[in-house]
């Protein structure tokens, strides 16, 4: 008779206990993320081939029949901004990156951004009126308006360069010569606003930008070097500056997110 009554009392504390166990999990809820990366990683191109620089070979062919190559291509790319499906803009934290082909700084990520339903990206090329005549000394020194990270800040003129192009071509005695494109100024700011693009930020997702280095010598203004001339400051430069700038709206194309 002992036996039997242990029997039960151990049954229904096992029962109890598997009872109490499946109510916990019950309640156990598993908290959904918020929010993920968001990352931007840009090709560079030249007529749709992987743009390589080079300081020994003229490697390509611009819309004047110029050959030529490129030593250097950097820009600065600010005011990043994410429309969301409701209509409402969200700024992300970390709004600027550095784009530096020769030291591979082709890619950057947005952290912590809300999950959610995004129709456009919108960002520039350059920096902004105020940010452009702020101290930019500011910035520590691995922030992407460090003047001392990026080298692309003129305190004789006080304003960043927004976009440096510099390489090699064959002037008229078929020499090799230099070339020497800076976009500056407030006046050469270049934005781009793409939408209708319609991402569901649901996991950690990539930006597939390409920057069309051909685009910037020929649509829709030919920029014939050694005619035009072979520096700009985004001076008194003839127009170089301002075609270049012109030019720049097809230079840029969002291709994916995935």
């Amino acid at each position: 008779m002992k036996k039997s009554i242990f029997f039960f009392l151990t049954l229904a504390l096992v029962i109890t206990s598997l009872n109490s166990c499946k109510d916990k999990d019950d309640d156990m809820t598993i908290d959904e993320p918020t929010e993920f990366n968001l990352s931007f990683d840009i090709a560079h191109t030249y007529n749709g081939d992987p743009l390589t620089l080079s300081s020994t070979e003229q490697l390509y062919t611009d819309g004047a029949g110029n050959e030529l190559s490129f030593t250097d291509l950097k820009y600065l790319l600010t005011n990043i901004v994410l429309q969301k499906s409701d209509g409402t803009d969200y700024i992300p934290k970390n709004a600027e990156a550095f784009i530096h082909l020769a030291e591979d700084r082709t890619s950057f990520t947005l952290e912590d951004v809300p999950v959610g339903e995004y129709t456009g990206i919108r960002f520039f090329v350059g920096v902004d009126e105020v940010k452009n005549h702020e101290d930019p000394n500011q910035y520590t020194v691995d922030h992407p308006l460090s003047p001392i990270l990026n080298d692309m800040h003129w305190n004789w003129n006080g304003g960043y360069i927004f976009l440096t192009l510099e390489g090699l071509y064959k002037n008229d005695a078929a020499e090799i010569d230099g070339f020497v494109y800076h976009i500056a100024t407030d006046n050469f700011l270049m934005e781009y606003d793409f939408k209708n693009i319609n991402f569901n930020l649901d996991a950690n997702k990539t930006v597939k930008l390409s920057f069309h280095a051909d685009e910037v010598f020929s649509n829709p203004n030919v920029i014939d070097i050694p005619l035009m001339g072979a520096t700009t400051h985004s001076g008194n430069d003839g127009g170089i500056a301002e075609k270049i700038h012109i030019n720049m709206e097809s230079a840029i194309s969002l291709d994916a997110v995935q």
